[in-house]
């Protein structure tokens, strides 16, 4: 089930643009996997975009971070599939 529940169990069928926002004090995903994602989605040609967030954890608890995050992913989808 953990690996099902995993992005990477799915990462040959992925196409679209991706963006990956993680917090460097994330202590429910490692920071780790996020590169590891960010590796495949290279070898495989997937464009994506990256937003590390400096001393914050999984669920944006600075309010200034979650703001920058919120924005961030607007800019993204707009930027990326508003065409």
């Amino acid at each position: 089930m953990a690996w099902l529940s995993s992005p990477v169990s799915a990462i040959n069928t992925w196409r679209s643009p991706v963006l990956i926002i993680q917090g460097d004090d994330d202590r429910n995903v490692h920071f780790s996997e996020s590169v590891d994602l960010i590796r495949r989605l290279e070898k495989k040609g997937v464009p994506y975009e990256s937003l590390m967030i400096v001393d914050d954890t999984h669920h944006w608890m600075n309010f200034n971070n979650a703001v920058t995050v919120y924005a961030a992913a607007a800019d993204f989808f707009v930027r990326k599939f508003m065409r």
